[in-house]
């Protein structure tokens, strides 16, 4: 039934196809004889030239010659004839009595077309080739269609033979698929059920939540919050689990809350919260993945319990910075914050601050004191200080011996300077007994300060330099007091 219908449809295409090759040249042809047509008025024209013009004269130097109308005719006609782009006059041609004849010589591609008393042989080349191009691109197209036509009957036929054994097969494949489909469910049931039993007997906790709702949560999440039976009461109470999650003193952790905390979850390279339940803090590292259920996409978020792990490691990474004497920032940690805090108050274009403290005739106190006496006095003046100095902007450091070094940003030179003043007064006023001091009776400090009104202006070296430098004019101009250096 198919190809009987392909074939009709050959059949329709074709006749419209020779249709259209039919009357293209049919317009050519017309196009052709309206050329010749033209041809014949123009001549005819020029014949009838004496009949309207008369007398013609021409201007010979300076008189006025009379010219033979029939010579000026004879003249053109001749033109005309010498043209064989186009058309000549032909002579001794019998001649229609009305109305035009004409034939068409595709070999010389000329017309021979006559008209009343007027016979023309032109030229025909160019409306020739056009027919001839129709008739080509009809046979290549109707050719090229027909190859098409009897291929699609071709392949219909083979694959009508083929249906049969496909069919066969097809059926032979679905009792296998239907095999491997029971065997398939019966597999996927035990895997669930596996699956299930590391969801619930993991040690730990997983949920699947929205980023605002918790949508389900294992034995290990009810192990941690005690005080809830089921997810039920734990949502009456909490829309998230981050509305436990406290910030970290370190700024380690994910403190965000609601659907935020999901994406920052999966934007951070190692994500790590704490959480405050039940008067304890607790550290988890954290795994986020997506996952599709019911056609809807939510995350299951692992949280592995790393409280002591992450206690530990602080613990020893507080002891690398610190000094163990005076338990402030060390010389190591120094050499860290000084260019990290004057890039950040580059970015933001603040002030800058760094000053060296230094213990004033502190060698003469360890000999006359003793080296017990000099650490505990240490102790004693770096706890004063670190109570001056607790903003989030500024940092202490010891950076040996008895020198100690002080980073502050977004302060006035007159903040900074009465700032420094005042820790060297109170040093002073802890009277902390030092006879070989002179002048003093007392340790004091002297201090040399730089300070950059923008931090854009300094580099470290050379601010260290400045600050060195007015600390040693301030103890060559008799010590306990602050000497500070701007833009330097």
């Amino acid at each position: 039934m198919i190809g009987i219908v392909i074939l009709l449809v050959w059949v329709f295409i074709e006749a419209y196809f020779y249709t259209i090759a039919v009357e293209a040249q049919k317009n050519y042809t017309e196009n052709l004889l309206k050329d010749a047509q033209e041809h014949y008025e123009e001549i005819s024209n020029i014949r009838n030239l004496p009949a309207d013009i008369g007398a013609f004269y021409i201007k010979k130097g300076e008189k006025f010659v009379k010219i033979d109308p029939d010579f000026l005719v004879r003249t053109l006609l001749k033109k005309y004839q010498k043209n064989d782009a186009y058309y000549t006059v032909t002579t001794n041609t019998k001649k229609p009595s009305d109305g035009y004849t004409y034939s068409l010589d595709n070999t010389t591609k000329r017309l021979h077309y006559f008209y009343k008393d007027i016979a023309i042989d032109m030229d025909a080349s160019f409306y020739v080739n056009k027919i001839q191009s129709v008739w080509v691109k009809f046979l290549a197209v109707s050719g090229l269609f027909s190859i098409f036509t009897f291929a699609l009957l071709f392949l219909i036929r083979f694959l009508a033979k083929k249906s049969i054994s496909y069919q066969h097969l097809s059926n032979t494949l679905e009792l296998k698929v239907q095999e491997q489909t029971k065997q398939f469910e019966k597999e996927h049931l035990q895997k669930e059920i596996y699956l299930e039993t590391l969801f619930e007997k993991s040690p730990n906790i997983i949920i699947l939540t929205t980023g605002k709702k918790i949508i389900r949560a294992n034995e290990a999440f009810f192990k941690f919050f005690k005080e809830y039976a089921s997810l039920e009461e734990f949502s009456a109470e909490h829309e998230c689990i981050c509305d436990f999650f406290c910030a970290s003193c370190y700024e380690d952790t994910i403190e965000s809350t609601k659907m935020q905390w999901v994406e920052d979850v999966l934007r951070t390279k190692e994500p790590m919260i704490k959480i405050c339940y039940g008067g304890k803090e607790h550290y988890f590292s954290v795994y986020a993945k997506e996952i599709y259920e019911d056609n809807t996409m939510h995350m299951m978020v692992t949280l592995n319990d790393i409280t002591e792990m992450y206690t530990i490691r602080h613990k020893f990474e507080d002891l690398s910075m610190q000094d163990a004497l005076t338990d402030i920032y060390n010389r190591r940690y120094f050499n860290v914050m000084f260019p990290q805090e004057l890039n950040r108050a580059k970015r933001t274009h603040e002030s800058f601050c760094f000053a060296i403290m230094d213990v004033d005739n502190f060698k003469l106190y360890n000999d006359n004191y003793g080296h017990d006496a000099g650490d505990e006095a240490l102790q004693k003046i770096t706890a004063k200080i670190t109570e001056l100095t607790q903003r989030s902007n500024e940092f202490f450091f010891r950076l040996g011996g008895e020198e100690f070094g002080f980073i502050c940003s977004a302060y006035t030179k007159e903040e900074t300077f009465a700032h420094l003043q005042n820790i060297c007064k109170e040093v002073q006023n802890l009277k902390i007994e030092h006879l070989y001091n002179e002048n003093y009776g007392v340790l004091t400090i002297s201090i040399g300060v730089c300070y950059l009104e923008d931090a854009i202006l300094g580099e470290v070296k050379q601010i260290y330099k400045s600050a060195d430098n007015a600390l040693y004019r301030a103890k060559e101009t008799g010590r306990n007091k602050v000497v500070l250096v701007e833009n330097c």
